[in-house]
């Protein structure tokens, strides 16, 4: 069967400057064709940014947001000048895109629950399938809860199925059964007989896939070093820094298992490694070469989660002088000098530490599995080669105290010349944690739900908007004053960031500027590269913005109070 996957229109207002293509449609493309079906990618989110809104300023796409109005349209009731102009955005999304007849269409919805943008600008991609082709769709992204997708599914005609956890299986199977096939849906909700089905199978074990990016158009991606520049304020050495060939940075993932069991984790530490084999990663590096792309984003659960296979792979890429720039989240314990210097050599720029606190007993409580004093030693290890450092910090841990949250706040204050961007997350207790499924072992009492309750592959709550399952410490915090701890721990850290690094190093990445300083300047520069990253990320002019003049200036520096 030949499936189209579409990446849909969304107004999105990122912190990066530049987007990557969808990483989504790439895995999805490589399991399916690794299953003998032909498949076509279509990206409609940088065909909408790049062209149609530019070379459409008089349009008001904002009526994409309009919940009543889009539905009216897709439900072929009269609408007047909102029906029109509906029309006319349905007709540029078409053009734009150009789709072939296929048998089955699959639409990555993104970040869906921050907007209704992408849900909309999905239901005319949609609505415009039905009419000439009547071709099935069905709609797909881990993050969206079942009860969210049941309800898309009941007030939008347009989609005939969900997906609500990993895509591969679940849009397989539904290939397979559209092409007359024996096959059980898993994972899928279904619109039949007027009535939302579901088939919640659970996922049977796999390896990760590759990602195959073959007839994705990069080309939009691509980014010129005056181009990254214009999206940054006046910088030192600016003529300088405009040397260098343009960039393309794509996203790529082949481990989502961790041998770790940190109570808060909401990944499964009883599953089998899943990671792909190394000779297969460095085959797919090849090839994304060989299309121009010159740095990866990779999106593991981390880079080292066996010691061997991170080490093997590292001397892989550096026989193969592959000349690409990444990053990646790796681990404090299968880590050491050695492996450090390795992944440097491999091309590593930036590495993300999933640290968490700086407090010893916290450490031991979460099950770390590193003490502090090692996670300074490797920290300094890694400045000391060059590499950018990125730490995540969770504020209000179970059983936090004033002790715990000061050492993570001195830590960050001690650590300033090391530490070089910071993630600060608020504390959520998963359904699919120890900490949920174990509470009573680590002094917890859960207000809702049954531990022993079965939670499949979704990260979503089941509920929509739910973001954390409410408990109370024994002999601590009851849940209402937990949730005080945890905004004020997590506005705590974040103070502290500040105090160290006020140029903005917190949960932004500004990726393509950091590629592009260490491709400039090298490793054995990082004094510089941090001043010149300093000075421009305090200025930087996020991607999409230029429509919100206001914003642009304030986050620019450039208006004066």
């Amino acid at each position: 069967m030949k499936v189209g996957l579409i990446y849909p229109p969304a107004d999105r207002r990122h912190e990066e400057c530049f987007p990557m293509p969808s990483i989504s449609l790439a895995a999805l493309a490589a399991f399916l064709r690794g299953r003998g079906h032909a498949v076509r990618l279509y990206d409609g989110d940088i065909l909408f940014h790049r062209r149609l809104r530019t070379e459409n300023p008089g349009l008001d796409f904002s009526l994409l947001t309009d919940q009543d109005a889009v539905l009216r349209f897709i439900r072929g009731r009269p609408g007047g000048a909102a029906a029109a102009r509906l029309r006319r955005i349905q007709d540029l999304f078409w053009d734009a895109l150009v789709p072939e007849p296929c048998g089955l269409y699959g639409i990555s919805l993104v970040d869906m629950m921050s907007n209704r943008f992408v849900l909309h600008s999905a239901a005319l991609i949609a609505h415009s399938l039905k009419r000439r082709w009547k071709a099935p769709v069905v709609l797909g992204f881990q993050g969206i809860s079942r009860s969210a997708y049941r309800e898309i599914l009941e007030r939008y005609p347009v989609f005939d199925y969900a997906v609500w956890s990993l895509g591969e299986l679940p849009l397989l199977r539904l290939a397979q059964r559209l092409s007359g096939k024996d096959a059980a849906l898993v994972q899928t909700l279904s619109r039949e007989g007027g009535r939302v089905r579901e088939h919640a199978a659970p996922l049977a074990h796999r390896r990760c896939g590759g990602m195959d990016y073959a007839g994705y158009p990069l080309e939009p991606y691509r980014v010129s070093p005056d181009q990254l520049l214009a999206r940054y304020g006046p910088l030192p050495a600016r003529a300088r820094l405009r040397q260098g060939p343009p960039q393309l940075v794509v996203m790529y993932r082949f481990d989502t298992s961790c041998r770790a069991g940190c109570a808060f984790c909401a990944n499964d530490n009883s599953a089998p490694d899943n990671r792909n084999a190394s000779a297969r990663i460095v085959a797919d590096l090849r090839r994304l070469r060989a299309r121009g792309v010159t740095g990866v984003y990779f999106t593991n659960a981390n880079f080292n989660n066996d010691y061997d296979e991170a080490e093997r792979l590292c001397d892989r890429m550096i026989r193969a002088r592959l000349g690409l720039q990444w990053s990646d989240c790796v681990n404090f314990r299968e880590l050491d000098d050695s492996l450090l210097e390795k992944m440097r050599r491999a091309g590593a720029v930036r590495l993300t530490f999933g640290m968490e606190t700086a407090s010893p007993r916290l450490l031991r409580y979460i099950h770390k599995g590193v003490a502090r004093e090692r996670v300074e030693r490797l920290l300094r290890r890694s400045h000391a080669l060059g590499i950018w450092n990125h730490i995540e910090l969770i504020g209000g841990l179970p059983t936090e105290t004033s002790a715990d949250l000061r050492q993570s706040t001195d830590f960050i204050r001690e650590m300033a010349g090391v530490v070089d961007q910071y993630t600060v997350s608020p504390f959520t207790l998963y359904r699919q944690s120890p900490f949920f499924r174990q509470a009573g072992r680590f002094g917890l009492s859960l207000r809702s739900g049954n531990a022993q309750e079965r939670w499949e592959a979704s990260c979503a709550d089941r509920k929509t908007g739910e973001t954390s399952e409410a408990f109370d410490e024994e002999g601590g915090l009851s849940w209402p004053r937990k949730q005080v701890q945890v905004r004020g721990s997590s506005r705590a850290l974040a103070a502290a960031i500040q105090d160290v690094a006020p140029f903005g190093a917190m949960n932004r990445d500004h990726t393509h500027l950091l590629f592009h300083l260490y491709r400039l300047l090298g490793h054995g520069q990082k004094p510089l590269i941090r001043r010149v990253f300093r000075a421009a990320a305090s200025r930087f002019r996020p991607y999409h913005m230029d429509r919100f003049p206001d914003t642009v200036e304030l986050l620019s520096g450039t208006r004066n109070a």
